[in-house]
């Protein structure tokens, strides 16, 4: 598998454009305004278009910065126990860290989206 970061912002229609129109209404749902150094799985290109996975959603978009990274420790939606509060926690967005080369978790915990950025360093797998 292929991981990328990438990025794209929506500021207007010709932005939109970049969007495989099946793809448009999801984009508005889920990355009202785009997004930034987002990490997605990489899954190939088709009909000009470079296709994006993040957990459950695939994108597919034309004019995206993207750049090939490491896959990154974890998956969106995984459960994950968190040493540092000591409780369980999903995984709800991967970003990545421009300076330090890595990704960035964001996760779920009892309901809300912790305020914390974590790291692989800072997330155990539940086995």
């Amino acid at each position: 598998m292929k991981y990328c970061y990438s990025s794209l912002l929506i500021l207007n229609e010709d932005d939109i454009a970049n969007i495989h129109p099946s793809d448009r209404e999801l984009v508005s749902k889920q990355y009202t305004s785009g997004w930034q150094r987002c990490c997605f799985e990489y899954l190939g290109e088709s009909e000009g278009y470079k296709i994006l996975k993040d957990g459950e959603n695939i994108l597919r978009v034309k004019e995206a910065y993207i750049e090939e990274v490491p896959a990154p420790g974890f998956k969106v939606g995984e459960v994950v126990f968190l040493p540092r509060k000591k409780v369980n926690g999903v995984i709800k967005k991967i970003h990545w860290h421009i300076k330090k080369c890595m990704p960035i978790y964001t996760i779920v915990v009892n309901g809300k989206v912790s305020g914390y950025q974590y790291f692989d360093t800072d997330i155990e797998a539940i086995v």
